[in-house]
């Protein structure tokens, strides 16, 4: 079983069950909160499967919201380091849908541990604000 997870930001996230072929099983789209994303994995997922069978995971890197992304890759590398199992981040610049996703590239088992890395890291897409002064009235 394969894990595959889009939050790129506030406004919808989702995540996906896939065979190890890559094929669809099960898609969830939410809208919720970054603080939000680890319930919706455990009972949107883990409830109809057992985490004894996941294999590994695909993630979303960016770009997207800072505390979003930052958030979820948390997470992912959680149960990546708790696992030990691949992880591979890609980049979806056009913040597409998983099944969008999954029709370019076939996302098998053997494909993610082909292109897996031992880290994953945000791709924001912009540089951080957080040091530009903000002006307060």
């Amino acid at each position: 079983m394969i894990l595959f997870l889009r939050f790129q930001d506030f406004k919808e996230a989702q995540g996906a069950i896939l065979n190890n072929e890559g094929d669809l099983q099960m898609l969830k789209t939410i809208h919720t909160p970054p603080e939000d994303f680890f319930c919706f994995v455990t009972q949107a997922f883990f409830t109809n499967f057992s985490q004894n069978d996941l294999q590994a995971i695909v993630v979303v890197i960016g770009p997207g919201s800072f505390t979003t992304l930052r958030t979820v890759l948390l997470f992912v590398q959680s149960i990546q380091f708790l696992k030990q199992i691949p992880v591979m981040g890609i980049y979806n610049e056009n913040n597409r849908s998983i099944e969008a996703l999954i029709e370019d590239t076939q996302f098998s088992l053997d494909y993610i541990k082909k292109n897996a890395t031992e880290h994953v890291w945000p791709d924001y897409g912009s540089d951080p604000n957080i040091t530009i002064a903000k002006h307060f009235m």
